[in-house]
């Protein structure tokens, strides 16, 4: 749009001048004169359409040397129409280029103008310098406006890759916790059938046992069904801790490890004890679900598995990471790299859910036996 624009002022400025002069000045011939202007405006014409730069640059020379010579020989206002040429050469890419094109056209006109009234030369010299510095600022403006226009393109192309990664980012949280949730389901699945499904059969074997055994021995029969009462208890409690569990709505309320230690130290008694280091700063819901279910799952393993009587969960609030360790006093399980295939211990759920967001999980076997959780610290700021 600015070369256009520039081409119809260099076009004025040959026209312009050149019939002017044909009403000003008093030529011999107008017929000769008309047609060396048109050779001008040839040359000016021509030098977009040859095909190579050679040709282009000789083309131009052509046209400040001829340019010159139409003002030295006719004189007058057609010096402007000399003048078009620095249109030309002052967007060249290089500039030791413009310079020598400048210098070129400086001699020129000097040449064709020479003998002149001193002050007309020094007049002719000073608007092609000025004409010329202009037309680099206007050409180094113009740079400046295409690199905004750039860097721009290049900013508005970034946010759409940060907002595409945001949008990433969310549809994998959301991953993450319906992957949580269906873990959620599948523990509830296999307490239901390991522990409540033997809870009942064990507790219907000794019932029939009971009614076998009452007849000829009554207080033994008793005994038996005092059994199976208590085993009834026991599996009423954990059925309501298991539809609790269930209930719609309360997943997101109990992702909490604060409610967490008050629920396990209500249904088993062992003493719990919970520290915070660092600036406490607000999760993403997936990675506070991955810490309680780690939390939770370390806790049931050192009271079932390692007969724990006390726990010791420690959350450190990093820049870049979150870690959470739970120690216990229980019985020390091998650590190392086969750690996680110890049965009975789930660390292998713990290890999968933790490795989802990019985390770790390592067990330290030393007493106190200790499961660390490092998860990359994904603030809820920073995606949402």
């Amino acid at each position: 749009m600015l070369h256009l624009s520039l081409n119809k002022v260099r076009y004025t400025l040959i026209f312009v001048p050149a019939v002017a002069s044909m009403y000003l000045e008093q030529f011999t011939a107008y017929g000769i004169y008309t047609l060396l202007v048109l050779v001008l405006f040839l040359l000016v014409v021509l030098r977009p359409f040859a095909r190579t730069q050679p040709l282009q640059r000789l083309l131009l020379l052509a046209e400040i040397g001829y340019g010159a010579w139409l003002c030295g020989h006719y004189g007058g206002i057609l010096y402007f129409s000399a003048l078009s040429a620095v249109f030309s050469y002052a967007f060249l890419p290089l500039p030791r280029i413009r310079a020598l094109f400048l210098g070129i056209h400086l001699i020129a006109l000097n040449v064709a103008l020479y003998g002149l009234d001193p002050r007309l030369l020094i007049a002719a010299n000073g608007t092609l310098l000025l004409t010329a510095v202009l037309l680099d600022r206007l050409n180094a403006a113009s740079a400046d406006q295409h690199a905004a226009v750039h860097l721009y393109d290049e900013l508005r192309k970034k946010h759409f890759e940060l907002d595409e990664a945001k949008n990433q980012l969310l549809d994998y949280a959301r991953k993450v916790e319906n992957a949580a949730q269906a873990e959620e389901r599948s523990r509830i699945s296999h307490e239901l059938h390991d522990d409540l499904g033997h809870r009942l059969i064990r507790s219907k074997m000794m019932m029939e046992a009971a009614i076998q055994t009452m007849p000829g021995n009554p207080e033994q029969g008793m005994k038996l069904l005092t059994i199976v009462r208590d085993q009834l208890a026991e599996s009423m409690d954990q059925m309501r801790a298991t539809v609790k569990r269930m209930k719609p709505g309360a997943s997101e309320r109990s992702y909490s490890l604060d409610r967490l230690i008050r629920e396990i130290g209500r249904e088993t008694g062992i003493g719990i004890t919970f520290d915070i280091e660092g600036l406490p700063y607000p999760l993403y819901p997936s990675l506070e679900i991955i810490l309680y279910k780690n939390a939770r799952e370390a806790v049931t393993n050192a009271v079932r598995h390692g007969n724990a009587t006390e726990v010791a969960i420690k959350l450190e609030y990093e820049s870049e990471q979150i870690r959470m360790t739970v120690s216990n006093n229980g019985t020390v399980f091998p650590a190392g790299e086969n750690a996680a295939l110890v049965p009975g211990l789930g660390l292998g759920g713990m290890l999968e859910r933790t490795r989802l967001v990019g985390g770790t999980l390592s067990v330290r076997g030393q007493a106190p036996f200790t499961v660390i959780t490092l998860l990359p610290a994904y603030r809820k700021k920073q995606i949402i």
